[in-house]
């Protein structure tokens, strides 16, 4: 018995030291992927291709959704906001910026809930929500 509990404590260690290397090479992928498609969205974004920018910005929601890669998905969502805003498409653009706050809370990100606050004022203020979108711009300066 004192043999099997000498071996498990020797071993014990280099098993954590495996497992927590496994793990940061996973985040190192899924961050290397999400953000490599977000790059060529932002790519087509500022040719305003926006059916392409849209296509690796849902990749890369996909990609995240999948592997439950919070902040992927948060700058996903960022992205595809922006370009439903550059769009004058302030009615799916709508749609995110409060998933994006949510994100931002549950991994404790200053920048994605400023960004998302943010996105929500200008929205307001493209939709001729003026007064709203006052108080708004002023929190996310605050964050």
């Amino acid at each position: 018995m004192k043999q099997r509990l000498k071996i498990i404590i020797c071993y014990l260690p280099l098993l954590l030291v495996s497992y927590f290397s496994f793990c940061q090479t996973a985040f190192k992928k899924d961050s290397t992927f999400v953000f490599s498609a977000l790059a060529k969205a932002e790519t087509h974004f500022t040719e305003s291709h926006y059916d392409s920018a849209l296509y690796y910005t849902d990749k890369a929601e996909l990609y995240s959704k999948k592997n439950n890669y919070r902040k992927g998905l948060a700058y996903s969502l960022i992205k595809k906001t922006e370009i439903y805003i550059d769009k004058d498409e302030l009615d799916k653009a709508d749609v995110y910026p409060k998933q994006i706050n949510l994100l931002g809370q549950q991994i404790n990100d200053s920048l994605i809930m400023a960004v998302s606050i943010m996105q929500m004022a200008q929205i307001k203020m493209y939709g001729n929500k003026v007064d709203e979108s006052i108080p708004l711009f002023e929190k996310c300066t605050r964050n």
